[in-house]
């Protein structure tokens, strides 16, 4: 019984969206106290990501359409129609997009800065294959691998 009411807590205080700060804000503010419980991501990832979050996102990082839209796994042109009509992305895309939001903050942990991270995600790297972390962040599995090598980065593992 007890469990149920620390859930239903979760969902109550996250309906109320306005008065927590949202991952990426806190990680575009560069003020990351504390993560979300991952309940509040699994309802945002089924009520859907604002499109504003990911723009934010972007702006940050100085990502392209092209680059978000691929780590999101979606068109390029569903991308701009969202941006332009400032809608709700779908669960999958929500997902990434929190998953996204992850990396940044494992990155910026590991490089001290966003900036630092984002400069790393353009470098080629010769655990990567030689290929540019950027690169492999358009799939699941490449940006599984992202985050492994970033750990063992700041493990002080040669990657």
């Amino acid at each position: 019984m007890s469990k149920k009411v620390i859930h239903l807590n979760v969902f109550k205080q996250s309906n109320d969206m306005k008065k927590y700060k949202s991952i990426e804000e806190e990680i575009i503010d560069n003020n990351i106290l504390n993560e979300p419980h991952p309940l509040y991501h699994i309802q945002m990832s089924e009520v859907g990501m604002p499109f504003e979050r990911v723009k934010k996102i972007q702006d940050r990082l100085r990502f392209t359409n092209k680059e978000v839209s691929g780590m999101l796994h979606i068109s390029e042109t569903t991308y701009q129609r969202l941006q332009k009509n400032n809608t709700k992305l779908d669960t999958d895309a929500s997902e990434r997009t929190i998953e996204l939001t992850e990396l940044i903050k494992i990155g910026n942990d590991v490089f001290g800065t966003i900036d630092s991270f984002k400069d790393w995600l353009y470098e080629s790297n010769f655990a990567m294959g030689n290929k540019k972390p950027i690169e492999l962040l358009s799939s699941s599995i490449g940006s599984r691998y992202v985050r492994t090598v970033l750990h063992r980065i700041e493990w002080g593992i040669y990657s």
